[in-house]
């Protein structure tokens, strides 16, 4: 019942003695990310178990401990392959030792096939596929699973994503056209580098089941459901109100915490999409070509691609924050000071109006501005001087009269935000 070449249902003994002479094989599904992978994931793991009763390995971390959401379990393996070509072959060793690890262990449980997932694996360039392919192709058969989506929606998805976890502060119209070939380059090369490549249209409701069609193994009846609405987008004001905070803190750490409490808060918030006709057609016409050369792979060609441009907001974008301050209320603010004190171990007070006040209007300077470091931040500098924001003082006049000569932090340090998916 494992691999598609399989008598169905044959399980005698000599049956898995010719299982076991040839190779396994591997089937890497490589996301990308924003293409339901996080489910796929979730049900995969969840009926492990029974999967590995098919004769098919979805194997665990190498501690054999459960990986956290929306890693998959081929994270690690992911990163190895991620490097210059000098960090590659340092890397090679451990490489092969994992690929080691899952031929072991589906020799150990009589498993034909393996499947790994990650949509880090999309941060790979060739040179580490060339590498994962030598290394692999000993051990292993090969098969590449990809989910294939609508370029725009893909692009919204993935801002929406870097909005919610990365710090991402540009608007959508500013952050598509540099990235707006990413994800089919992913593809391309996919289609590149190995031979056996098969390619899913995206559909939320068939996901599992053309996720199967792909893999050619058998992922029906299982005891375990589709998981939950996973790692849902973020509605129109949940969206402005990060814009407006990374574009003041510039923390992915910050970020994170503040949308896991707005999606806590209200799990079943409807999802803002907004359609750009003029974008759209931008990118669906820029990647016109390479979803002509995908084309031939996917293997469920009933469900479309592009998807039709009815039913979405087409109002203005919400990256306009000229009216943002209303949605600054007290309760938003506690719960953004609340994240922030968890985002950087600080017990800041709540002078509630004080921060509001700054958060709703420009920094008004005085005529010694130009003295003022580069980097001063008004709503930073009250948060890490907790004396001052109770006080309700100005933080640039305090920051001349008193904090300048007293050396009192006046930012954060910026850490460096991860690739978003």
């Amino acid at each position: 019942m494992g691999r598609e070449d399989d008598a169905p249902g044959d399980a005698s003994a000599a049956s898995r003695a010719i299982h076991l002479t040839r190779k396994p094989l591997l089937i890497v599904h490589v996301g990308p990310g924003k293409t339901g992978s996080s489910a796929i994931q979730r049900y995969l793991l969840g009926n492990a178990g029974e999967l590995a009763s098919r004769r098919i390995l979805y194997p665990l971390g190498a501690d054999g401990l459960e990986l956290a959401p929306f890693t998959g379990n081929a994270l690690d393996l992911a990163r190895l392959l991620t490097g210059s070509q000098e960090d590659l072959m340092a890397a090679a060793g451990a490489i092969d030792d994992e690929l080691a690890r899952y031929e072991s262990l589906a020799r150990r449980d009589n498993c034909d096939t393996v499947i790994v997932s990650s949509e880090f694996f999309g941060n790979v360039d060739s040179s580490g596929f060339e590498l994962f392919k030598k290394l692999a192709a000993p051990r292993f058969d090969l098969r590449i699973v990809a989910m294939i989506r609508d370029p725009y929606w893909w692009l919204w998805s993935a801002w929406g994503q870097g909005v919610k976890r990365g710090g991402e502060s540009e608007s959508f119209r500013d952050f598509l056209p540099k990235h707006q070939s990413f994800f089919f380059d992913v593809i391309l090369q996919l289609i590149k580098c190995f031979d056996d490549v098969r390619l899913v249209a995206y559909s939320e409701d068939r996901l599992i089941e053309d996720f199967g069609r792909a893999t050619g193994v058998d992922l029906s009846g299982l005891r375990v459901g589709m998981p939950p609405r996973l790692n849902r987008s973020l509605s129109k004001d949940e969206l402005a109100v990060l814009l407006l905070v990374n574009r003041t803190f510039a923390d992915p750490v910050l970020s994170t915490h503040i949308s896991n409490s707005m999606l806590a808060k209200s799990p079943d918030a409807v999802p803002y999409r907004y359609y750009d006709r003029e974008l759209a057609d931008l990118v669906r016409r820029s990647n016109a070509e390479a979803l002509a050369a995908a084309q031939p792979r996917i293997v469920n060609p009933e469900v479309p691609i592009i998807e039709t441009d009815t039913g979405f907001e087409r109002n203005v974008e919400p990256d306009d924050l000229a009216n943002l301050a209303t949605q600054f209320d007290a309760d938003l603010l506690k719960g953004i000071l609340r994240s922030i004190r968890v985002a950087w171990g600080q017990q800041s007070g709540l002078a509630l109006r004080t921060l509001q006040g700054k958060a709703r209007r420009p920094a008004q300077l005085p005529d010694a501005a130009e003295e003022l470091p580069p980097d001063f931040n008004e709503i930073e500098y009250l948060l890490l001087n907790e004396d001052v924001l109770l006080a309700g003082a100005d933080p640039v006049e305090h920051y001349f009269q008193h904090g300048r000569d007293e050396g009192r932090p006046y930012c954060r340090p910026r850490p460096v935000a991860t690739p978003t998916n």
